[in-house]
C-alpha cells in the first residue's frame, strides 16, 4: 500500500489510524526489518528474504508477544521480493512521519511499533526530519522571483506544521534562491553575444536579491518563511570554478552602466550588491570597474586630404598598455600586466614599443628589467604626449591578452609560449643564476645547505606569524640555512629576486608576499600557510594552481582553530571561530575583513616541522647528510 502524502500536513487521527492499520499487515514488519539492520542489529537472514520471526527481528528472545502474529503473517510476507524492499522502507518512512505528526508523544503508546520493533529515538528523528524537508522542498517550489507575500506566510505556516526547524528551513530557502539566480547566469551565459539578454537576466538577479533584502526588514518578517536575506555565491564548493563566467557577466553590466561615461552613487551601489551576489572579491571588481572606465582609444579612418604629418615614425608594433588598476600590488603587478603583456608582446621578438597609459613612474622603475626584456624600445608614457606629437607605427595592439592567474595557456598561444619562458625571461631580467633547485655538488654539504625562506609580514597589517623566531629555530634544526625576508612597496625588485632563488624552500602566509614564488628555481619547494576560516579555495586559485606550471612543488598547511589569534577575540561559541561559510555568505568584504585583515597566526611547531620534513624529501638533491 502507497501512502499519500497529500494530507500528511493537516491528517485527521482517523484517517492516520486506519493507515497505520492497512499498512501494518503488508509493510511494517519487514521495514522494521530495515531499520534495524541500520542501528546495527543482526544482518543474518535479512537480505532477501524474511522466513522467520527470529531471521526479520534478530532473536526470539526480543519477541515475547510478537510471534503469534509473525505466524499470523501471509505467506508474501514471509518470502519478501528484494525489489519491494526500497518502496516498503519508504511506506514505512511515510509512516513513521505521519504517525507522529498526528500523535505527537502518545503515538507510542497507541501504536505501538517502536516498543515491538526496537526503533530508536534517533531513527524516528531522523526519518522525522528526512520527511519534513522532502514535503518542504515541495512548498518551496511555488515560491518565485516575485516573492508573493500571501506565499512566503503560507509555507511558513507549513514549515511549522511539518516540525521543521526554522534552522533546516533557512538554509532550504537560501539554497533554494540561490538556484533561482544560478538560473539567471546560465540563461545570461547562453546569451553572451546578446548584451540587452545579459542585462536583462542580471537586472532580474539584482530586484530578487534586492527583495529578500527589503523583506529581510519588514515589520513582522517573523510571519514568513525562513532564510529571507541577501544572498552571495561566494564560499560555494564549486564558485572558484565559476568565477571567470561570473567576472563575465559583471563587465558586461559594468559596460551597461557606465555606457555613458558616469559612475555615480546609485551605479556603484548596484555593482556593489552584484559582485556580493558573485562573490567576486574587491579588487576583482574594481579593477574590472577600473578596465571600463579606462582612457578609450578610438580607430577611425582618415578624412579626405592630406594625413597628419608625422612627428615620430617607428617600424616597431605599437603595444598599448594600461598599468592602471590594482598595480602596485605583487599578485596584480604580475597577474593583471606582466605576464598578459608578455603573452602579448613575445611573437614580436622585442619589436613591439609600449605605449602605457595611466603610467606611474615608480612603479616602471620597480619592473624596467622586465620591459626591457620584452622590449627593445623605450617605454612611452603615452599620457604624457606633449600636444601635436603624432606617433605613426605600421601595426597597433591594445590591451594585453590575460589567459589565467599567474599563468599562461600555451595552448591559447601561436608559438606554443608556457610560464616557463616567462620564468626564464625573469632570470635574464635580474640576473638569477638557478634555474633549478639543485647544489653545486652531488649532495647538500656544509657549504650549501638548503636555504629555506620565511616571508615576513607585521602583525598590524594581519596573517603575520606570531612565533616567527620559533619556527626559524625550528627550521634551522633541521639543517635548513633560514633567511626571512618582509616585502614591501619600497622593496628592491632585482635585490629580493635574488634572494627568493638563492632559496629551495619558501614559506608563508596566504598573500601578495607569495607572488615571489616566481623567482624560485624549478624543483624548489612552496609552502603556503592557509588561515583559518575554509579559505583552501582562494589559496588554490591564487598561488596552488600556477605552481605546477611553474614546476614548483606544493605543500599546504592550513591553520587550526587553536593556531589563529581569531580565538583570542572571539568567544569560543561565536560564527567566526564554529561556522567559518556563515560569514563567506555575507560577502567578500566580511570575509577578508574577517579572515585576511585580523587574523595572525601562531603554527604548532611539531606539525609545520613534519611540513618541512616533507619538503625537504621533495628537492631533487641527495639527503644523506641532512639526517
Amino acid at each position: 500500500m502507497e501512502l499519500s502524502l497529500a494530507s500528511a500536513a493537516k491528517p485527521s487521527p482517523l484517517a492516520a489510524a486506519a493507515a497505520f492499520a492497512a499498512a501494518s499487515a503488508s509493510s511494517s514488519l519487514v521495514s522494521a526489518a530495515w531499520i534495524g539492520r541500520r542501528s546495527g542489529r543482526r544482518r543474518a537472514g535479512v537480505v532477501c528474504a524474511a522466513v522467520s520471526g527470529e531471521e526479520v527481528f534478530g532473536g526470539k528472545r526480543e519477541l515475547t508477544g510478537v510471534q503469534p502474529l509473525v505466524e499470523a503473517l501471509p505467506p508474501i510476507a514471509k518470502s519478501i521480493d528484494c525489489n519491494a524492499g526500497i518502496g516498503q522502507q519508504q511506506a514505512f518512512e511515510k509512516l513513521i512521519f505521519v504517525t507522529n505528526l498526528v500523535f505527537r508523544d502518545a503515538s507510542e503508546y497507541l501504536l505501538p511499533w517502536k516498543r515491538l520493533f526496537g526503533v530508536h529515538e534517533s531513527q524516528i528523528d531522523n526519518v522525522m526530519r528526512e520527511s519534513a524537508k522532502s514535503l518542504y522542498a515541495s512548498q518551496l517550489k511555488s515560491i518565485g522571483r516575485g516573492l508573493d507575500i500571501g506565499k512566503l506566510i503560507e509555507v511558513r505556516r507549513e514549515q511549522l506544521a511539518y516540525k521543521l526547524s526554522d534552522e533546516i528551513a533557512a538554509e532550504m530557502f537560501r539554497e533554494h534562491a540561490k538556484n533561482l539566480i544560478e538560473e539567471n547566469i546560465s540563461s545570461a551565459l547562453d546569451n553572451l553575444n546578446n548584451r540587452t539578454k545579459v542585462v536583462e537576466e542580471v537586472k532580474s538577479i539584482l530586484a530578487f536579491n534586492g527583495s529578500l533584502t527589503i523583506l529581510s526588514k519588514f515589520p513582522g518578517e517573523d510571519r514568513f518563511v525562513r532564510g529571507l536575506g541577501p544572498i552571495s555565491l561566494g564560499g560555494d564548493s564549486d564558485h572558484d570554478k565559476r568565477v571567470e563566467d561570473l567576472k563575465m557577466l559583471y563587465n558586461a553590466y559594468t559596460m551597461e552602466l557606465l555606457s555613458d561615461g558616469h559612475l555615480d552613487d546609485d551605479k556603484l551601489a548596484a555593482l556593489n550588491q552584484l559582485r556580493t551576489i558573485f562573490g567576486l572579491g574587491k579588487y576583482e571588481a574594481e579593477a574590472i570597474i577600473s578596465d571600463v572606465k579606462a582612457r578609450e582609444w578610438t580607430l577611425w579612418p582618415l578624412p579626405s586630404g592630406e594625413p597628419p604629418r608625422c612627428t615620430l615614425n617607428s617600424t616597431a608594433t605599437a603595444f598599448v598598455l594600461s598599468t592602471g588598476g590594482f598595480t602596485g600590488n605583487p599578485f596584480h603587478d604580475y597577474t593583471d600586466v606582466l605576464i598578459p603583456a608578455f603573452i602579448t608582446a613575445h611573437r614580436y621578438a622585442g619589436e613591439v614599443q609600449f605605449l602605457v597609459s595611466s603610467y606611474k613612474p615608480w612603479w616602471m622603475n620597480k619592473y624596467v628589467q622586465i620591459f626591457q626584456q620584452m622590449s627593445r624600445y623605450d617605454v612611452v608614457d603615452i599620457d604624457g604626449d606633449a600636444d601635436g606629437e603624432v606617433r605613426c607605427y605600421r601595426n597597433v595592439v591594445v590591451g594585453a591578452t590575460f589567459h589565467k592567474e599567474l599563468g599562461v595557456d600555451p595552448s591559447k598561444t601561436a608559438s606554443g609560449v608556457s610560464v616557463l619562458d616567462f620564468r626564464t625571461m625573469l632570470r635574464g631580467a635580474f640576473g638569477l643564476d638557478r634555474a633549478t633547485a639543485t647544489p653545486s655538488g652531488d649532495r647538500w654539504d656544509i657549504r650549501r645547505r638548503p636555504r629555506l625562506l620565511i616571508i615576513s609580514r607585521r602583525a598590524s597589517r594581519g596573517r603575520a606569524f606570531m612565533n616567527e623566531r620559533a619556527m626559524a629555530d625550528m627550521a634551522a634544526s633541521l639543517g635548513f640555512d633560514v633567511r626571512v625576508g618582509e616585502p614591501d612597496a619600497s622593496t628592491d625588485t632585482s635585490k629580493f629576486a635574488r634572494l627568493v632563488n638563492s632559496c629551495d624552500v619558501m614559506v608563508g602566509v596566504h598573500g601578495a608576499g607569495l607572488t615571489n614564488m616566481v623567482f624560485l628555481p624549478a624543483g624548489a619547494v612552496l609552502v603556503q600557510v592557509v588561515p583559518y576560516g575554509k579559505l583552501e579555495w582562494l589559496a588554490r586559485n591564487t598561488f596552488a594552481e600556477p605552481s605546477s606550471a611553474m614546476e614548483i612543488h606544493y605543500l599546504e598547511y592550513v591553520v587550526q582553530l587553536d593556531e589563529t589569534t581569531l580565538s583570542e577575540q572571539y568567544p569560543a561559541d561565536h560564527p567566526v571561530l564554529r561556522d567559518p561559510m556563515s560569514i563567506h555568505k555575507q560577502g567578500w568584504e566580511a570575509l577578508k575583513t574577517t579572515y585576511l585583515d585580523k587574523q595572525n597566526v601562531r603554527p604548532h611547531l611539531g606539525r609545520l616541522k613534519n611540513t618541512f620534513l616533507q619538503a625537504l624529501k621533495l628537492l631533487p638533491h641527495d639527503k644523506e647528510t641532512m639526517n
